[in-house]
């Protein structure tokens, strides 16, 4: 490898704009050129104020923001800055990644986060459709475990736009205090909804108020709600010379915001400004369909979360009509899922088919032979 002093400057990728790109790199060329003339004291205290905060959000063995890229350069910034290798911090931070790390006898790679909470939920939603006793106590055991994990004493990075509102989100990974999700509070706070209607009970109850107060304080001026962040969409620094995966941001995408008003629905919240505010960036997303940041993938979410938030708009008008919460049962929530059994006659014809494949299969030696020995003969007599 080429040690970066021999790299050059970065180009400028395919999505960054030119205008925007240029003036980044005219602004870096003049700092790196002035660099050396900073006071020594004004740098140190910069840097020991960017280590403060990483280590800060160190995060114990599941790494500075429990991802990859963040827990790799965590241990390059100590590495750079001269810690031992066996400084706690520096120890603490290439364990992290090397958690990550899955090797086996004849293959090794690294895994660029875990995922837990979010498998989890989906998992309990699965076995919900699936219905019965036995799934249902399954959920109730995995909804069981998902309750501690419940972010509720630690205000994350988001403070900075929501200042004054109560943690309550669930992260990704086992444990990421500093960066919920708004997708995973979203799906489990459904998950636990769920078996409350089935069951009658209020296990949940604490943990919903809770989700339900953290996802309305998350939600973006335009209406729709981003991952992690709210009104996150200062694209332009998507164009910083080092961006060229143009991802640094965190903005509101449909399949987030759809399955916030899917929740919002389900528990009964549809007819709130929150949920209209929701609509209406829905409907302007259908309109435009560009997308931006690293949850591009938003697009081919979009049917199914829409999808979703109609079944749940459909879940609480029946609710409105019940007596009690136990008469919407799991009903209200099962999926319409069809599964096409073959006909009789068609799955008897098939058998029928196969066998006759196996007894043709079962001469084909014998008769390649005959044709061998015929094209043999054929050829002995044209010799003769």
């Amino acid at each position: 490898l080429d040690p970066p002093q021999m790299l050059g400057p970065v180009p400028r990728a395919s999505q960054q704009k030119a205008s925007w790109f240029w003036f980044f790199r005219a602004v870096d060329t003049i700092l790196r050129a002035a660099e050396p003339y900073f006071p020594k004291r004004t740098r140190a205290r910069a840097i020991g104020r960017a280590v403060a905060w990483v280590t800060e959000r160190l995060n114990g063995e599941d790494g500075l923001g429990a991802v990859f890229p963040s827990m790799a350069n965590s241990v390059m910034m100590f590495d750079a800055l001269g810690y031992p290798s066996d400084h706690p911090q520096r120890a603490i931070a290439r364990k992290s990644v090397e958690k990550l790390l899955v090797v086996h006898e004849h293959e090794a790679y690294c895994q660029p986060c875990v995922s837990p909470i979010w498998d989890t939920g989906l998992v309990c939603h699965a076995l919900l459709e699936v219905g019965g006793e036995r799934p249902v106590a399954e959920v109730k055991r995995g909804l069981d475990w998902l309750v501690p994990k419940q972010i509720l004493d630690v205000r994350g990075d988001w403070i900075a736009r929501r200042g004054d509102l109560r943690p309550g989100g669930w992260a990704f990974q086992y444990a990421n205090a500093h960066y919920p999700d708004v997708d995973d509070t979203a799906v489990v706070a459904m998950a636990m909804d769920r078996v409350q209607g089935l069951s009658g009970r209020q296990d949940f109850a604490a943990s919903l108020v809770r989700a339900k107060e953290w996802i309305l304080g998350m939600q973006s001026e335009n209406g729709a709600w981003g991952a992690f962040d709210a009104d996150n969409e200062y694209y332009y620094l998507n164009n910083i010379p080092f961006a060229d995966h143009g991802a640094l941001l965190d903005p509101p995408t449909e399949d987030v915001s759809a399955r916030c008003l899917s929740t919002l629905g389900q528990l009964g919240d549809t007819a709130s400004p929150a949920a209209k505010r929701a609509e209406r960036a829905l409907g302007e997303c259908q309109a435009d369909h560009e997308h931006h940041g690293k949850r591009d993938i938003a697009e081919r979410h979009r049917v199914g979360e829409e999808a979703a938030r109609v079944e749940a708009e459909e879940h609480d008008q029946q609710r409105r009509g019940a007596q009690q919460r136990t008469a919407r049962g799991g009903a209200d929530h099962a999926a319409r899922i069809r599964v096409r059994r073959p006909h009789p006659e068609r799955e008897r014809a098939g058998e029928e088919h196969d066998h006759e494949e196996e007894r043709h299969g079962e001469h084909a030696p014998a008769a390649q032979q005959a044709v061998r020995t015929q094209s043999g003969g054929r050829q002995q007599r044209q010799q003769a």
